[in-house]
């Protein structure tokens, strides 16, 4: 590998992309550069040259050969339209049999430095990890709703037999008892298959501007409609300034009932109970969080909390918070729960703020 930049030197003024000063032709980084393992590319957006190209890079995508022209680089690497938005942001791209990954930086408006590696042991490692996680999750999955469901179905099973073998011996209450089991058995079941719905009720989340101080306000408004006659006080803090969030309205509904839910039966035996959320913003970050001063967690059922079918609530089927963390993460969010025991819970929920016009 020469230490000679591959630019052009017909002017004077031709200027090196890594000090930013007069390039004179021999370049101590292209000698620095020519012995590490990374494959290092820079491009002239403006005049559309390739003025470096180290030897590991030449292997990844020249296949040892002379290095591949200006046009041909762009074509594999650095899509233009991607490189404006997309900065600094680790890629992959399937290059023959090998997966190569690339991070793209761009310097004095004109320089695209491409970093690359041989990721394809490594996509492949991950790749059959992958398969194997999906497979133990499914598998635990299909336990959990075999055993929710199980239950019930004994249950509903054992009382028909008992039953059958009675008809004419059991009184009509006796009778109407066991019946009155059934139904209640079969809502139970009817409740989980409701809640598995929700698995897939949103796999297709549409992201929009969301004023999160009238979204919430409507949102409390439909909740006090629905209650049961609890005796618990919800609280909005959030400020009336306009605070707005990118998320999907459907999917954002569904997390905050899940959330609110949870909150209700934490402090529904107590007194005094209170609910309290408010919001905050930083750094293009929509921080609401949701608190209560209820019963609080456990420790040790802090660690289940995210597992599926793991609950302590009675009738309960602990998908709650696993459906609520799958929409917010497809929504590019995420959920964090603090809690105590005697002392209260608080849910913190990030959602990216979005900027729109008044309508």
């Amino acid at each position: 590998m020469s230490s000679i930049c591959r630019r052009r030197h017909d002017t004077l003024s031709a200027i090196c992309p890594i000090s930013n000063s007069t390039c004179p032709g021999v370049c101590v980084y292209a000698e620095i550069l020519a012995e590490i393992e990374v494959g290092v590319v820079v491009l002239d957006i403006i005049e559309e040259v390739v003025i470096f190209q180290n030897p590991a890079a030449e292997e990844l995508i020249g296949a040892g050969t002379a290095p591949k022209d200006y046009r041909s680089i762009r074509e594999i690497l650095a899509d233009s339209d991607e490189v404006e938005g997309r900065q600094g942001e680790t890629r992959s791209v399937q290059f023959g049999t090998r997966v190569i990954g690339y991070t793209i930086y761009r310097f004095f408006s004109r320089y695209h430095w491409i970093f690359l590696r041989d990721i394809t042991e490594k996509a492949r490692l991950e790749s059959i990890a992958e398969a194997v996680n999906s497979m133990e999750n499914i598998g635990y999955v299909f336990a959990g709703i075999r055993h929710e469901i199980g239950n019930p179905v004994n249950s509903i099973k054992l009382g028909l037999r008992v039953l059958r073998n009675n008809l004419d011996s059991f009184p009509r209450e006796v009778i109407a008892d066991y019946l009155d089991r059934f139904l209640v058995e079969i809502s139970r079941m009817e409740y989980l298959l409701q809640s598995l719905k929700s698995f897939s009720l949103y796999d297709k989340i549409e992201l929009q501007p969301v004023e999160l101080g009238a979204f919430v306000k409507k949102l409390l408004s439909m909740v006090e409609q629905e209650s049961d006659g609890d005796d618990v006080r919800i609280s909005n803090l959030i400020p009336e300034d306009p605070l707005r969030v990118m998320a999907d309205p459907r999917a954002l509904h569904q997390v905050m009932l899940n959330v609110l839910k949870n909150a209700k039966d934490a402090v529904r035996a107590g007194s005094k109970s209170e609910i309290v959320i408010r919001a905050s913003k930083t750094n293009g970050v929509v921080w609401l969080i949701v608190s209560d001063n209820g019963c609080g967690i456990s420790t040790a059922q802090q660690k289940n909390l995210f597992k599926p079918f793991c609950t302590t609530k009675p009738g309960g089927t602990g998908l709650g918070l696993v459906i609520t963390k799958k929409l917010l993460t497809r929504m590019n969010g995420s959920i964090r729960i603090r809690s105590q025991e005697e002392c209260g819970t608080e849910v913190t929920i990030s959602l990216t703020g979005a900027s729109f016009a008044p309508q």
